[in-house]
């Protein structure tokens, strides 16, 4: 079935999350290489459009054939991505020897999950007390002012995250304070003028400028301008209820940032909270997960699925060591499978 979606990101990132397939970017125009065909985990798709995702129209099917029949009987002129080649299941990735999936009698997605935890526990004296930003005066003032931290980490696409991290204590700098009741009286044009300003600038401001601008509002509305009463007292899924409310805010960011608070904040979620936080399935972590062999593809809900029936108890305690593995050796065309922490249990699976 072909599905369209117009100012409609929830929806659409149910669409990718529980079905997925291809998808097709409505740009309009006459320029037919602005008219691309996508698979929907294609890296496009996730990282260069942020948050605002459906303010073009995407056009969806879990069948390619049916898509293309759709668009070809509706006069549409489409092209197809060179990055994700949606006409193929597959690219062959240099520097990775191809296993077998099945078949393969020494791999256990038991001692993959374990060595990502491991993993996880190494790096757990660098976080705490650690760097978002690589520069200790920033980390410092994020841990500090709650509002600054939930204002990086909703704005956290797109970029790399030691860019991204540091926009609050610059707009601090820049605007003399970050008191959440005098940013909701900004609109968020204001906002994105001070954004324009700074020497260091999210990719999409104007998306960037919204979410500070309904974080804001949304925090002074619903907890009295205290963003710390968010999560104070609160299960993660009343968490992630009240981040959700946010636009640009959706279900792996607001998860994450869960994540983050039983890292760095002291945040107790209780004894069955731990279940209710999921992965972040961005594209290092999905790119991890389907090479090592967890899922079979690049899928955000398959992922999900995957943690939660692999670590039962906390399924996020999986989703920092994977996108710090996925950043740092599994590279999408240069993978560094020698030294990763993960070689020794991986499938090395192309994909």
């Amino acid at each position: 079935m072909v599905i369209r979606f117009k100012n409609d990101d929830v929806n659409y990132e149910m669409w990718l999350r529980e079905t997925g397939g291809f998808v097709y970017n409505n740009f309009g125009g006459q320029n037919i290489d602005y008219k691309k065909l996508h698979r929907s985990d294609c890296t496009f798709l996730h990282i260069r459009l942020g948050d605002m995702k459906t303010s073009y129209e995407k056009i969806c099917s879990s069948e390619l054939p049916e898509l293309v029949s759709w668009l070809t009987s509706n006069n549409m002129e489409y092209s197809l991505c060179k990055i994700c080649a949606p006409d193929a299941n597959s690219k062959p990735i240099s520097g990775v020897k191809p296993q077998p999936i099945k078949g393969t009698d020494d791999w256990d997605s038991k001692k993959v999950v374990l060595s990502l935890i491991q993993y996880g526990k190494e790096l757990k004296p660098q976080k705490s007390g650690g760097t978002w930003t690589k520069d200790e005066a920033i980390d410092q003032f994020l841990r500090q002012n709650h509002f600054a931290f939930l204002m990086a980490a909703s704005i956290d696409r797109g970029a790399r995250a030691e860019t991204v991290w540091k926009i609050p204590y610059l707009l601090h700098q820049k605007v003399g304070h970050l008191d959440p009741k005098k940013f909701a009286d900004f609109n968020s044009a204001q906002i994105e003028l001070h954004i324009l300003s700074l020497p260091k600038k999210p990719r999409y401001p104007v998306q960037a400028a919204i979410t500070i601008s309904e974080l804001s509002k949304m925090i002074v509305a619903n907890f009295d301008g205290n963003a710390e009463a968010i999560w104070k007292h609160k299960e993660p899924n009343d968490i992630v209820k009240s981040l959700l409310k946010v636009k640009g805010v959706g279900l792996g960011i607001a998860h994450m940032i869960v994540r983050i608070l039983v890292d760095e904040f002291d945040y107790d979620p209780g004894p069955n909270g731990y279940r209710q936080i999921d992965i972040k399935p961005d594209v290092h972590v999905t790119r991890v997960f389907c090479r090592t062999g967890l899922v079979d593809e690049r899928n955000d809900n398959l992922c999900i699925q995957a943690a939660r029936r692999l670590n039962p108890e906390y399924p996020g305690l999986l989703d920092w060591p994977a996108w710090e593995i996925g950043r740092r050796w599994c590279d999408e065309n240069h993978p560094n499978c020698k030294t990763c922490p993960l070689d020794h249990v991986c499938l090395h699976r192309v994909t």
